[in-house]
C-alpha cells in the first residue's frame, strides 16, 4: 500500500501520490511522470487532486481558501505535498535503511 501523509488544515488530511492521483493530474494536463516543476500552480493542483480523494466536490479554489485560512504557511504545505511524492516512490530498500536508523 502506497504511504499517505497527514496534512492539518481545518482537518487531518490524508494525502496520497498514487496511480490514481497521477492519472487525474494527467487529466488535468499536469503529467508528473516527466520532470516536475514545483511551481506554486503545480503544487496547488497537486494537493488538490489529493484532497478531492477525501471530498470529490473540492475545487481548486476552495483548496487555495482551505491553505489560506487554516495553514500556517505554504512552506509546510507544500513540504506535506513533496513528502507525499516522494514516500509514494521510496523502494522497500530505502524503508529499510530508514528504519534501523530509527
Amino acid at each position: 500500500m502506497i504511504p499517505f501523509v497527514i496534512l492539518q488544515l481545518d482537518k487531518a488530511y490524508n494525502l496520497r501520490f498514487g496511480m490514481r492521483t497521477m492519472l487525474e493530474l494527467k487529466k488535468e494536463g499536469l503529467d508528473v511522470s516527466k520532470k516536475f516543476d514545483p511551481s506554486i500552480d503545480n503544487m496547488l493542483k497537486v494537493l488538490w487532486v489529493m484532497l478531492r480523494r477525501e471530498n470529490s466536490a473540492l475545487t481548486i479554489e476552495m483548496v487555495a481558501d482551505l491553505v489560506d485560512d487554516n495553514a500556517n504557511n505554504l512552506e509546510e504545505v507544500f513540504a506535506k505535498v513533496a513528502e507525499a511524492m516522494e514516500v509514494a516512490q521510496d523502494t522497500g530498500e530505502l524503508k529499510k535503511g530508514r528504519n534501523k536508523k530509527n
